[in-house]
């Protein structure tokens, strides 16, 4: 499609979708393009320089994915592979002062926006730091750093802009 609409003049910089696992291998390209870039450059401080298609979901759509996989099996989300590191929902919903239904794993929660706002808000994240739920919060930082980038009205650009790549170090780190 991209070649077509190019040679009809067209530029295409990128691709945008809802985030469906159909283009999982999309994401694995652009991610191990950036991991290598990245990784080979310990002054790395450009995103702008990459110069293949940009590949990207909607943030919502990755949002809410990550709250319907935390409640539909178990993650793991430690850095040493032990029982310790699956997160225990149970142990969050006792934690978290948000509605029942935010844990709710029914099919017609899947896709509501506002569920997947609460679960991860940075109220959240402060208070899974605040007890110390290192398993949960290795879990909850990049996608909680994606919602405050997006929601919150009084960042900048530049503050959003260091949110998700703080978010992308941590991922690339865990990776």
């Amino acid at each position: 499609l991209a070649g077509i609409l190019e040679e009809a003049g067209f530029v295409v910089e990128g691709f945008a979708f809802d985030g469906d696992t159909t283009y999982s291998k999309l994401h694995r390209i652009l991610f191990d393009s950036y991991y290598d870039t990245v990784v080979q450059d310990v002054d790395f401080e450009n995103f702008s320089i990459f110069n293949q298609k940009s590949i990207v979901s909607d943030p919502l759509h990755l949002i809410k994915r990550a709250r319907y996989r935390l409640l539909s099996a178990n993650v793991h989300g430690g850095f040493a592979n032990t029982s310790e590191s699956i997160i225990s929902v149970e142990r969050l919903r006792e934690q978290f002062d948000v509605p029942s239904v935010v844990f709710s794993s029914e099919k017609y929660t899947k896709m509501q926006d506002s569920l997947a706002v609460q679960m991860f808000s940075l109220k959240n994240l402060a208070k899974l730091f605040e007890m110390r739920n290192i398993s949960a919060l290795s879990f909850f930082l990049p996608v909680s750093l994606l919602t405050v980038a997006l929601r919150e009205q009084v960042l900048t650009v530049q503050e959003r802009i260091s949110l998700l790549e703080l978010g992308y170090f941590y991922m690339l780190g865990y990776y």
